[in-house]
């Protein structure tokens, strides 16, 4: 029997913190059909499902493929208004494929590099407004807390970071990312790719949530430590505060207009310097 698991189609493409979120999803169906699962993912996410024991063959496109079932990792798991989606989304694939996953943490198979001492790294940039972190905070945080050894991820130029500051500017190939990350000590991230990468190699993590969740993302991961905003409204996924229904719509007004959003400003500098000496001392 010939699984295919499709990311591409149905407008459905799945960003990289989806795919990795996958991965145990794709090893319950490799149990459940006694095959390994040939998938159709695009061709700069395909490193990670690099060497998977769980995957046969990885296609960039379906069109000309032969196989008996079709799964499509689509837009169903953008809709919120179904239950199935109020839930880690680990849990949501699982239940739109109708498997059950016994390990519910994300998997790469890429061999463990040495750690470097006293090292953390940090990203805050999202195509998503209400989850990018100030690059002036960023600057605040790393001349603060200068003792360790920091590791900056960001697709722009940051400008006034300390000289000493590791920056690792624009597109990096994504092998060189994963084994980048996966050398250091600690992570400070928002809601990204990064807070799911860092779980696969088991690095504590300070994650700042806004309009999702946390326990949506990260209730899985054991060092992870998920900092929720403190402004009312958040969470604010669907719409869940009818009585704070202006509030809601004041900040989606402020995305709109390229003004700053309240949720990610109330992690202050100040905030994320607590957490570290409280999460990472």
């Amino acid at each position: 029997m010939r699984v295919l698991l499709d990311y591409e189609t149905d407008n459905g493409r799945r960003g990289l913190g989806d795919v990795l979120i996958s991965t145990p999803v794709i090893e319950a169906l490799s149990k459940k059909y006694g095959t390994r699962i040939d998938v159709v993912l695009r061709k700069e996410a395909q490193p990670l499902l690099h060497n998977n024991p769980y995957v046969r063959h990885v296609y960039g496109t379906a069109n000309g493929l032969n196989y008996d079932l079709h799964l499509i990792m689509g837009w169903k798991l953008e809709q919120h208004d179904n239950p199935r989606n109020n839930q880690p989304r680990v849990d949501s694939m699982a239940e739109l494929f109708g498997v059950h996953c016994n390990n519910k943490i994300p998997q790469l198979y890429y061999p463990k590099q040495q750690t470097i001492p006293n090292s953390i790294g940090i990203s805050i940039e999202s195509t998503n407004v209400v989850r990018s972190w100030q690059n002036d905070y960023l600057v605040q945080l790393i001349e603060t807390e200068d003792k360790y050894d920091w590791h900056v991820f960001s697709m722009n130029n940051i400008d006034q970071l300390p000289g000493n500051t590791n920056k690792h500017f624009g597109r990096i190939d994504l092998p060189e990312l994963i084994a980048m990350v996966g050398r250091l000590e600690k992570f400070v991230t928002i809601d990204s790719f990064f807070s799911h990468l860092t779980a696969c190699f088991d690095i504590p993590t300070i994650v700042m949530y806004t309009e999702v969740p946390a326990e949506w993302r990260c209730c899985y991961y054991q060092k992870t430590i998920a900092l929720q905003s403190q402004v009312k409204c958040s969470p604010c996924w669907e719409r869940q505060h009818p009585n704070l229904k202006a509030e809601i719509e004041d900040c989606y007004n402020r995305q709109n207009n390229g003004k700053s959003i309240k949720c990610i400003e109330s992690f202050t500098p100040e905030a994320i310097f607590r957490a570290i000496n409280d999460y990472f001392v």
